[in-house]
């Protein structure tokens, strides 16, 4: 059965995307610097304003709002591309690798449940990792490592 565009807003789409992958990835990952940390503490939709002054807050993912492009295809057929920004933050004795290591863990967290409960489950089909960057920065005195990415997916609207 197909999902009328009038009756699922954008805004419906997004936020269910949005918890889509935030519970995939907050149920799989394990924070090495804090293995007691939950989840809230450390996986965020923003860049969190009170954290980020020590390297004990570090690593913190920021999951970005989903974006969205429509592709009609017919009167009452569209698919939507959404794609998602998700960048990792850490400070601290190997900072780069630790980011690194986490930004993997992720692509392999979204890649591996890409069938099962991205697509069956949520609709999104053709998950794809399709940017990786890295970067360095100093944030409050702090030597900040940065790895990103941005996931891709496709729902489709009939």
């Amino acid at each position: 059965m197909g999902v009328n565009m009038t009756a699922v807003s954008k805004e419906h789409i997004a936020r269910d995307v949005y918890r889509a992958i935030y519970t995939l990835i907050s149920q799989n990952i394990t924070d090495l610097q804090s293995p007691d940390r939950p989840a809230s503490q450390w996986i965020f939709a923003a860049w969190p304003e009170n954290l980020g002054a020590d390297k004990d807050d570090y690593p913190i993912i920021v999951i970005e709002k989903p974006e969205f492009k429509t592709e009609n295809w017919t009167l009452t057929k569209h698919n939507v591309s959404i794609s998602v920004d998700i960048t990792v933050f850490n400070a601290g004795n190997k900072a780069a690798e630790g980011a690194d290591n986490l930004c993997d863990e992720i692509a392999s967290i979204i890649l591996n449940n890409k069938y099962s409960d991205l697509r069956n489950d949520k609709r999104l089909y053709n998950t794809q990792i399709t940017r990786i960057d890295s970067d360095t920065v100093i944030h409050r005195g702090i030597k900040v490592h940065i790895k990103s990415m941005t996931v891709e997916f496709d729902y489709k609207v009939s």
